[in-house]
């Protein structure tokens, strides 16, 4: 909900919004790590499917490369999800 459109322009930054949102809203209530790694192998079959011309694999595996959206990225007065 406060993702604008002048600022998520690229295809591909709004599938990472979505996969950050299911993360945080999915993933972060599973309380064990086997649950949580199946969450995120069922994650990554989905996004491989669904988006199969995105590389998103750098954000699933052994050591995956944070994906972090917030809204102070351009600075605290500034509202911007990205």
């Amino acid at each position: 909900m406060n993702a604008k459109a002048e600022i998520i322009k690229e295809p591909d930054n709004l599938i990472k919004l979505w996969v950050h949102e299911a993360e945080r809203i999915y993933g972060d209530r599973l309380v064990s790590y086997p649950n949580l790694n199946k969450f995120r192998e069922l994650s990554f079959e989905i996004i491989s499917k669904s988006f199969s011309k995105f590389n998103l694999k750098r954000y699933y595996g052994a050591t995956p490369e944070p994906l972090i959206f917030a809204q102070f990225v351009g600075g605290l007065d500034e509202k911007n999800y990205d």
